[in-house]
């Protein structure tokens, strides 16, 4: 058998499909308006001002934690700057707005529970000392 008994064709050759022009545009027609970027202010505002201090005293205290106690007061040092924190937001019970006393309750709950946190943290702290 050769393969010369087989005849291979190319498939016939179509000339491309001609396409419509697009349809023109009328003249006089407005540009199409490009959306304006969102103006920032150029200061941050109060609240992003309270969160980036909020971060650099967490580190403070978990640094200061850490150094003093290692790595049980690092996490002693973050749990008191939370519980500090939250203690200090909890003023606004007296309110008389609801939904501000409402908040002031929950940072207090969260505050207490703060406290029993870090007062665990530092007995075990003082246990391990201790037994050195």
């Amino acid at each position: 058998m050769d393969f010369d008994d087989f005849s291979f064709q190319a498939p016939p050759h179509e000339p491309p499909v001609a396409t419509a022009p697009p349809p023109p545009v009328p003249m006089g027609t407005p540009p199409m308006p490009l959306a304006r970027p969102v103006a920032r202010p150029p200061y941050p505002t109060a609240a992003r001002a309270k969160a980036g201090l909020g971060v650099v005293v967490a580190g403070l205290g978990a640094g200061a934690g850490a150094i003093l106690a290692g790595p049980l007061g690092g996490l002693a040092g973050l749990a008191a700057v939370g519980t500090v924190r939250n203690l200090y937001r909890s003023q606004g019970i007296a309110s008389s707005d609801a939904s501000e006393q409402g908040d002031a309750a929950r940072s207090l709950a969260l505050g207490v529970i703060g406290v029993a946190i870090v007062g665990f943290i530092g007995y075990k702290i003082w246990n391990s000392r201790k037994d050195n």
